[in-house]
């Protein structure tokens, strides 16, 4: 009898101690906020800045780090094996990661929102790299990809496929403000350009189907051009482009989702031929289209250097001056009023394509030539574009150049342009839909392309049978022809002919 109590009353205390012991090894793979189940990391919780993850872990589990704002470096163990969706999500502070080449497999949005993370390297055994994984990264200017490894290329601040045929990542840390996507790229990946803030245009190759979100959330980007043959622009693909003010699309483009393009500016304009399905389809969803390219690229300019060249600097050696700049960690501005020295020459310079253009503040000694007259008065490119409330405008007696599309599709019915100005810009007018009655002085010299075209006024000349075929206005400046004549014989009051005119 005793030794059955013994053994009933054994029986739960080995329970209790086993409970403990359990609880003891759960307690001991949480220590410094770490919840470790069967290998796999399932939260950290901590507030340390730098963590080991223990090389007994398999896996970084799905949003394990989420928005922690602590953590700064993370050293990953030679153990893991995967990192799940979103496992370092918003985490503020990540400065580095180092991936190492047992990790295979890092999915999407793994590394999403890092705005801190300046350093990313991945090892030799990455075979998977989920859509926007270092998405929003917003100093991330590279990642190193081992050589070695047969699967991912980071070139120029781009993250491809070994083989260059898909594009995974733009990084947001990139310098420029425009791109080109390379000719051989034949799939892009979703949020591929996510938060790439520094970007005011790019331009697609001829993609079958543009992704989901692949340009969401570019909220510097102005201009996107879309190329044959490209056929479908998926949901939301350029949502929340605060500052898109012209896409061009493609007539081989036959769907474009209905959310493509939400949180866009309500005046975007969509360059693409009136008679293709993406006209009637942009038509729908209530915005501006026409068979013109309207974006003004003078406006985009990579970057921006400040120099000082003395007689104690050497003025040519533009390279070293501008490391040294970098490597003192200063962009700051000089007064160039004070500047007084023969020779030197302050200011922002501006690198447009393969030119630098130095402007110069304040006076400057000038040896040989002439300084540049002020800029003439004139009315703005586009200051008063879509404007549907303008009706009437009395222009300025004092103008001598009206902008490009100034008042492009705005609600014009007349103008009067007054004795002194000599320009009138590309499209200054266009589609103006009511404008029936136009003055044009004899002062006016040059007009641009299509500066009336699609006005009530212009309708009038081209659909009036009766009319020449020639439509001549200002000091001989030919603006329209509806002939059908290749090379038609003008006369000799055309001094002028406006782009596009005799193309047609």
């Amino acid at each position: 009898m005793k030794k059955k109590i013994i053994f009933l009353i054994a029986i739960p205390v080995l329970v209790i101690a086993a409970v403990l012991f359990t609880g003891s090894i759960y307690r001991a793979n949480a220590v410094d906020g770490m919840n470790i189940t069967n290998g796999k990391l399932i939260s950290y919780t901590g507030t340390a800045e730098d963590v080991v993850i223990p090389s007994d872990v398999k896996t970084i589990g799905r949003e394990a780090f989420l928005e922690n704002p602590y953590v700064k470096n993370v050293t990953i163990g030679h153990g893991v094996q995967s990192i799940e969706y979103g496992a370092f999500r918003g985490c503020t502070s990540l400065a580095s990661i180092i991936i190492p080449d047992s990790v295979t497999s890092v999915k999407e949005s793994a590394f999403m929102d890092c705005t801190s993370l300046a350093y990313a390297a991945i090892g030799t055994g990455l075979y998977e790299l989920g859509a926007g994984a270092f998405s929003g990264c917003d100093s991330l200017v590279d990642v190193i990809i081992d050589p070695a490894n047969l699967f991912y290329v980071c070139d120029d601040g781009v993250i491809l496929s070994r083989d260059k045929t898909r594009f995974v990542q733009y990084l947001a840390g990139r310098h420029g403000s425009t791109y080109a996507i390379p000719g051989e790229i034949k799939t892009i990946d979703r949020y591929a350009f996510w938060g790439a803030d520094k970007l005011k245009q790019i331009t697609v190759p001829g993609i079958s189907v543009i992704p989901e979100y692949a340009f969401a959330g570019c909220t510097g980007l102005e201009d996107i051009i879309f190329s044959e043959p490209s056929n479908e622009i998926s949901m939301g693909a350029c949502k929340d482009c605060a500052s898109l003010r012209q896409v061009s699309l493609p007539i081989s483009i036959s769907t474009i989702h209905s959310t493509a393009f939400e949180g866009c500016p309500i005046d975007l304009y969509f360059n693409c031929d009136d008679m293709s399905s993406a006209a009637g389809i942009v038509e729908g969803m209530g915005f501006a289209h026409g068979n013109m390219y309207i974006y003004d690229t003078s406006n985009l300019v990579d970057e921006t250097v400040y120099t000082e060249a003395s007689d104690e600097t050497n003025a040519g050696d533009t390279s070293s001056s501008a490391a040294g700049s970098s490597a003192a960690g200063s962009s700051e501005k000089k007064d160039p009023d004070k500047n007084s020295e023969k020779g030197t020459a302050l200011g922002a310079t501006e690198i447009v394509s393969d030119r630098a253009f130095l402007p110069v503040y304040g006076s400057i000694a000038v040896n040989k030539g002439t300084a540049k007259a002020p800029e003439p008065a004139m009315i703005k490119d586009y200051a008063h574009y879509m404007d549907t409330s303008l009706t009437s405008f009395e222009l300025p007696e004092d103008i001598s150049a009206i902008g490009s599309f100034s008042f492009a599709r705005s609600g014009l019915v007349s103008v009067n342009i007054p004795e002194g100005v000599s320009s009138i810009g590309k499209g200054a007018f266009y589609h103006c839909d009511g404008l029936l009655e136009v003055s044009v002085p004899s002062t006016v010299t040059q007009i641009g392309e299509k500066a009336f075209e699609y006005t009530a006024w212009y309708n009038d000349w081209l659909f009036d049978d009766e009319a020449s075929d020639l439509l001549i206005v200002g000091d001989g400046v030919l603006i329209g022809y509806k002939g059908d004549e290749a090379d038609p014989e003008l006369p000799d009051t055309v001094k002028t002919i406006a782009p596009g005119v005799l193309d047609k």
